[in-house]
């Protein structure tokens, strides 16, 4: 009487599905990209990580090129400025300046403990 449930199915869900595969296919290649790819987030947080080291070693060589600065100045400022470095680097030591070398004196030793069993 009734005709058997034909397998095919209509044209509008068809359209549907390959849309689906369409957008499902595009939102596995942006996430690819996402993650794996060039730019990815992995990428993105190395470079920070670049950054930062990057930004750490500038800070240290602006320390070091404000030490050097100030030196220069210290140095074109006069004879006093020069003589300071001379005595604080070279050891200078001026013409009419004698100049007394005291050593170290060893740190005391501790006596070494006796022992219980010796006898006196």
């Amino acid at each position: 009487m009734g005709t058997p449930a034909s397998t095919k199915r209509p044209a509008g869900q068809r359209t549907y599905r390959i849309l689906f595969a369409v957008l499902l296919t595009l939102l596995l290649l942006l996430q690819y990209r996402l993650w794996v790819g060039p730019g990815s987030l992995s990428q993105r947080l190395a470079l920070q990580r670049e950054i930062a080291t990057q930004r750490d070693q500038n800070q240290q060589l602006e320390t070091r090129n404000r030490a050097i600065i100030d030196e220069i100045e210290v140095l074109a400022s006069g004879a006093e400025g020069l003589e300071e470095l001379a005595r604080s680097r070279l050891g200078m030591i001026g013409a009419d300046e004698v100049f007394y070398l005291l050593p170290e004196q060893p740190a005391p030793t501790a006596p070494a403990p006796e022992s219980a069993n010796e006898a006196p």
